[in-house]
């Protein structure tokens, strides 16, 4: 199996594996180095590899008849785009696999975990608030840090940023963003952050994830955990990944008013009081 793809495909994806492996063959999974330790114990899989970004950059320039050459595979008789098993074994999606967790993370070590789990906040809360800045929809699914200020309004909350990269949109610390003085309070792991097992072990440790469409979002709903997905305009984003219920945890907020990231944001502030669990951490 080869992942082509971004690592929010590949975090969907893996859960057609175990219908591949029913049909008999022995299936390795080539995976891209930041989730290799995450996936290590894929159902379906018979053995995980992983290959340098200086690798794979060969194998883009050449067809898939070469991928053995180029990346040096064990012994193979087929070599299978990851991101196509939708399309063989569901391809109308009225199957979707729905069993969760289905990705199972190695423990972690990271500072990141220790910090979130020590701090006294009422309510942790994730946020990530942009995607890989090359995907072609980058303009529409990703927004700025300050776009998060809503979640400031739930009692006892504190924001931890797994946002990843240095990109333009990355805000740090505290900014004041309006007049009277409203700032953003967030606590910026990436730093601490390895890779997607690191992730994984900070999202344990959360109440809850607030998330553009980007990979954070499919690892927290593959863990089963509280996620909710600020998504753009639902009349113009045609993204099919989001036309179906893929994760039982995840919950999808579509943009009314189109580019409105800080009414999108309110709406899920109030879902978030409004959730049993997170209104009751908050009385505690």
């Amino acid at each position: 199996m080869f992942n082509e793809a971004g690592f929010g495909d590949m975090i969907q994806n893996i859960r057609y594996l175990p219908q591949l492996k029913a049909l008999g063959p022995k299936v390795i999974l080539d995976v891209k180095e930041e989730l290799y330790k995450l996936l290590l114990n894929t159902k379906g899989v018979d053995q995980v590899i992983k290959f340098t970004k200086e690798e794979r950059a060969n194998v883009f320039g050449s067809t898939f008849t070469n991928l053995g050459l180029k990346l040096d595979l064990p012994p193979h008789d087929y070599v299978v785009s990851l991101h196509s098993l939708v399309y063989y074994f569901d391809p109308n999606l009225e199957k979707i696999p729905l069993e969760f967790p289905y990705i199972f993370p190695q423990p972690s070590t990271s500072e990141a975990v220790k910090v979130v789990k020590e701090h006294k906040a009422k309510i942790k809360a994730g946020i990530t608030f942009c995607g890989n800045p090359n995907n072609d929809s980058d303009d529409h699914r990703s927004t700025y840090k300050r776009n998060f200020v809503p979640l400031m309004k739930i009692p006892g909350v504190q924001l931890f940023s797994l946002q990843k990269g240095k990109m333009e949109r990355d805000w740090n610390g505290k900014i004041n963003l309006l007049e009277g003085g409203e700032v953003l309070d967030s606590i910026d792991l990436a730093p601490m952050i390895k890779d997607f097992n690191d992730t994984a072990a900070v999202l344990q440790e959360l109440d809850a994830l607030v998330c553009v469409d980007t990979s954070v979002g499919h690892l927290a709903g593959a863990l089963d955990l509280p996620v909710w997905s600020a998504l753009p305009d639902g009349q113009k984003w045609g993204d099919f990944r989001w036309q179906k219920k893929w994760y039982n945890s995840q919950k999808l907020f579509f943009q009314t008013v189109p580019e409105d990231w800080i009414l999108l944001l309110e709406k899920i502030t109030q879902d978030l009081l409004d959730n049993p669990i997170i209104s009751a951490k908050i009385t505690t």
